[in-house]
């Protein structure tokens, strides 16, 4: 089951990288057959024949207003101006939600006076495609922003899914809560951080283009959905990196270091595990302390390792120090006693085992409780 939802996993995100790379292509398709457009097709003169304002009625009962411009031209390669070999109409929509698109619509049917005569650009492979606003169209901007988009939020998919493979370890679920150990709030730092930073590039994406492409008219309203967004984002991305940081603040990753011969006076052992590096936040360290003793036991001609449990003992929560100190350091001594359950019995344990479990617990910010486990073993030769 865990195979095959694997595999329906990375299908998917395969799947998202082929949808993301259609985008970029469509979009810089577009914008490039649009500067094909500005830079090699041919220039010839025409005129309009009629200039209006059109209406039209919008969602939510609104009204767009384009301006209707209707012209005609001489075709390219014409030896004689003025025949008007071609008639095309350009339709330039002002997309406004308001009647204050009427005024827009007005001025740009006043730069396209009837009887005026402009500029107009003719595809040379194809006569009955021309334009006569030279100017850039902004959708293709906005696919490409769409794909820069999709991209960040695919990378930190992406990365979500190594986190959950190779640190699961590291996280653990009580109660409904999650409890978020060192590793993986470091690996939630980078990922946000790569997506602050993708989504902060988009930011310098629009404008360039926007004063690049000839300023408003080439833009409009895009540039500013796009700021708009990108601000968004970033914000968004941002309060998240700065939660993971202060989680990753008040979490310590501590090292425990167990005394490679522990001390054995009189049938005790004496097991010295020092836990350091804490972070100021940590507030109790609980440890828990499981042995078994090992012995070899013949069996006919042969002899078998023989374990031992000898229970478990419960060292009481310690508290550290407080919020706004200093990182902690911590030595616990712990004596297994001589008299062990099996004392007496008449059968020598050359070698004693034990594993150290230590759960950490500290206040995290914004009202989370932290958990970090931490799990050493070892052993010693009682001679």
């Amino acid at each position: 089951m865990g195979f095959i939802k694997a595999t329906l996993t990375w299908i998917a995100m395969l799947l998202g990288l082929a949808g993301i790379a259609a985008l970029f292509y469509l979009g810089g398709f577009m914008a490039w057959r649009q500067h094909q457009a500005m830079t090699s097709w041919t220039e010839v003169q025409g005129e309009v024949v009629t200039s209006r304002v059109v209406t039209s009625r919008g969602r939510r009962n609104s009204t767009n207003y384009a301006a209707q411009i209707q012209y005609r031209y001489d075709e390219p390669g014409s030896k004689v101006a003025g025949t008007w070999a071609r008639r095309s109409t350009q339709v330039l929509p002002i997309w406004e939600w308001t009647s204050s698109g009427q005024s827009e619509a007005i001025t740009r049917t006043s730069a396209f006076s009837v009887g005026s005569k402009p500029k107009v650009w003719v595809n040379p492979e194809d006569p009955n495609d021309a334009f006569i606003l030279r100017q850039y169209q902004s959708w293709p901007i906005g696919i490409i922003n769409a794909g820069i988009l999709a991209l960040v939020f695919w990378l930190s998919a992406l990365m979500k899914i190594g986190i959950n493979g190779k640190e699961a370890s590291s996280t653990l679920r009580e109660g409904g809560l999650r409890l978020i150990g060192p590793k993986e709030t470091l690996a939630q730092i980078r990922r946000r951080w790569l997506m602050c930073f993708s989504a902060s590039c988009l930011l310098p994406v629009a404008p360039g283009l926007y004063a690049i492409l000839g300023g408003a008219d080439a833009i409009g309203w895009l540039f500013w959905i796009t700021v708009a967004i990108s601000g968004v984002v970033l914000f968004i991305v941002g309060v998240q990196t700065l939660q993971a940081w202060r989680r990753c603040a008040w979490i310590g990753e501590p090292t425990v270091l167990v005394a490679p011969t522990p001390v054995i006076t009189g049938g005790e052992v004496l097991i010295v595990a020092e836990v350091e590096s804490f972070k100021a936040s940590v507030s109790t360290l609980k440890l828990n302390l499981v042995c078994a003793r090992v012995r070899r036991e013949r069996r006919g001609k042969s002899s078998v390792e023989v374990r031992d449990e000898l229970g478990a003992w419960g060292v009481p929560a310690i508290t550290l120090n407080q919020p706004g100190q200093e990182p902690a350091s911590l030595t616990l001594n712990v004596i297994l006693p001589s008299e062990l359950p099996g004392s007496g019995d008449g059968v020598s344990y050359p070698r004693v085992e034990w594993t150290i479990e230590i759960d950490i617990v500290g206040a995290a910010a914004l009202s989370h409780k932290a958990r970090y486990p931490l799990k050493v073993e070892g052993a010693a030769d009682l001679g």
